[in-house]
């Protein structure tokens, strides 16, 4: 092991990598210019717990998807996240590591959150309560829990149990 190599961290691995991101965003570059609507571009190398592409860009571990933007459309604004618009249509059509941008669009948190398959975004979208009642404000008891409940089916269950 030579002196240099002692110095760095781990035997020689890491410390001061080369910039080799210009060589990243051709291959990206690259890849979005071999983008069909229909086709999902599954990232291939590196990927997390959660299924997302990860790619070592601009000094830190980045989504893939996210990185594949910035290349080719410029920063994203702080406000905004990019959504697997299509992941949330039909699971089986688009995957988390799919790089593709005309399968991404950016979107707020809240609107991420709403199209998701989560609990929070099923209640939100649901429009009718287990019995058929409209859920709308006038029709909503107020509860103490993050829920909306039936006023009508309050009433029943306290006629029953009263």
């Amino acid at each position: 092991m030579n002196e240099q190599q002692r110095r760095l961290p781990f035997g020689g691995r890491g410390g001061n990598k080369p910039n080799i991101d210009h060589k990243k965003r051709a291959m990206l570059l690259a890849m979005h210019a071999q983008s069909i609507v229909e086709e999902c571009q599954i990232w291939s190398r590196t990927c997390d717990r959660k299924g997302y592409g990860r790619v070592w860009f601009g000094g830190k571990w980045r989504l893939a998807h996210d990185v594949m933007w910035e290349v080719v459309n410029g920063p994203l604004s702080p406000d905004l996240r990019l959504d697997h618009y299509i992941v949330n249509v039909a699971p089986e059509a688009c995957r988390k590591a799919c790089v593709n941008l005309l399968h991404v669009e950016p979107v707020t948190d809240a609107e991420n959150l709403l199209r998701g398959q989560g609990a929070c975004a099923v209640h939100a979208r649901q429009t009718h309560c287990k019995h058929g009642h409209l859920l709308t404000f006038e029709n909503c008891v107020p509860s103490s829990w993050p829920r909306r409940v039936c006023r009508l089916c309050a009433r029943k269950r306290r006629l029953v149990a009263g």
